[in-house]
Order: structure tokens, then sequence, then C-alpha cells
């Protein structure tokens, strides 16, 4: 078998050909991959190539090599950028799964301190607080909890009770389109590793202490807040990823 005939060396098209199976599960989660010997005869390339191809696939989490007994297949997680806003449904399209949303609770509460600080309302203010649970592929994979001025809220939260009736996968970002005003053109995030208590563990179907991914956003129309969120992610299903520069890493 010969690998694509593009311009690239010949580690990354073999790099390119086996994730290419693992992301398709060719090869399922803890399955064996060709040993070296077997890639080589396989698409007529060096060791030196395939151990070049390997060692990428090791580093990207998409294989695990056991001394003496080989390399194994991994789970492959979804990649979610932190340099750009990417609905939820892309994230999980872009991997061949069918996803989901379903609308867990809208609640009207007292903004408090913290809330109402980072929307520039009172404390004494009310919010909207509507809790998303996100799936891919019929399992929980990500609750979100998002805090919204009233008016915007009801707003909001009615779009997602039509997204949900219609079975599709979204997170609040898909949903600003479909209102009147302002659409979110700006976030500051920030993510720190956490595990899930009880009440979290309830929504996500995980046992208490599983590993999690929190990610809280402020989501802006140029200065003015339009959202808070806290989005609780499954550790074993996701990564996330950015760029940055080194311009200023010697001055």
């Amino acid at each position: 078998m010969t690998l694509d005939k593009s311009a690239l060396p010949l580690y990354k098209k073999l790099y390119k050909e086996i994730k290419k199976n693992i992301e398709s599960r060719t090869w399922e989660e803890g399955d064996k991959i060709p040993s070296e010997k077997e890639l080589c005869e396989k698409y007529n390339v060096s060791r030196i190539t395939v151990r070049r191809s390997i060692s990428m696939l090791e580093s990207d989490g998409l294989i695990k090599t056991v001394k003496g007994a080989g390399s194994f297949a991994q789970k492959i997680k979804y990649d979610q950028t932190l340099s750009k806003m990417v609905s939820f449904n892309k994230t999980l399209t872009e991997k061949g799964v069918k996803g989901s949303t379903k609308v867990g609770r809208v609640d009207s509460i007292f903004s408090g301190f913290l809330i109402g600080g980072l929307l520039n309302l009172s404390a004494e203010e009310s919010v909207l607080k509507l809790t998303l649970i996100g799936e891919g592929d019929g399992k929980p994979i990500v609750q979100y909890e998002s805090y919204f001025p009233l008016s915007l809220g009801f707003k909001i939260s009615e779009k997602a009770k039509e997204f949900e009736k219609r079975k599709q996968a979204f997170s609040t970002i898909d949903l600003y389109k479909e209102i009147e005003g302002d659409r979110p053109n700006r976030i500051k995030q920030t993510l720190e590793a956490t595990v899930s208590d009880e009440n979290l563990s309830r929504s996500l179907k995980v046992k208490e202490g599983t590993s999690i991914l929190r990610v809280t956003s402020v989501i802006y129309f140029n200065e003015t807040p339009l959202e808070y969120r806290v989005a609780c992610y499954l550790g074993a299903e996701y990564k996330f990823s950015t760029e940055r520069t080194l311009q200023d890493a010697y001055s």
C-alpha cells in the first residue's frame, strides 16, 4: 500500500494515515496498531520514518506505546480551541460524532456580587440562569451554566428550548444569531482542572470526583458583557488547545 501523493514528508503522511484509522474507529481504543516492521512493509517506508510518525502520534495522545508490548490506539478527545469561539455542534461534527443538547433548568436568581459585577449589574438585580447538558453520541460530556441579564436571558432560553425540540447540538453561542440584538464578538476565559461534585456528577452521569476541565467565560459585545458562563467538560473526553506568540519572550 502506498501513502498519498502530497508533498508532505513521508513521516507526516504516515501520521495522517494512522490518525485517520484511529479517528474512523477502524482501530478502537485499546486496539494494538501494527508493529514498526509491519508498518514499514505495508507502506514501503523506513523504520526511521515509522518511529517519527509514532512519536508524533504519541505526543498528540492518539496512541500509547508500552515497552515490550507495542503501541495501542487511544480514545479520541474532542479538541476545543481557546483561540476563537467554535460552536459545540462543530466540535462534535468534526469528529464524526452525533451531538445533542438538553435544557436542564431555567431559573431566575439574584445576581449577587460576583455575577452582578461581571455583568455590570447590581447585586440585587435578578439574572436568568440557564443550564444545558451537551451530549456526544447520547453520552453527557459537558455542562454549561450561563447567567444573563433577564431580558436577554428570556430570549436565549426560549431559543434553547426550540433547539432542544429539534434535537440539535448547541451551546449558547449558537443561539445569539437566532435572536435580535447584539452578538458576541469577544470572550475572556480561564481554565482550571478540578473534580466533579455530587450535583455535577449527577448531571454528567459520572462518579463523584471525576476529572473535570472547568472553563469560566465572560462573553461580550465590544465592552458590554452579555453572559457569564461556567462550562464543565469531562476530562477524559476533552482537550483544549491554543496558539501564542513568543515575540515578547526574548525582550
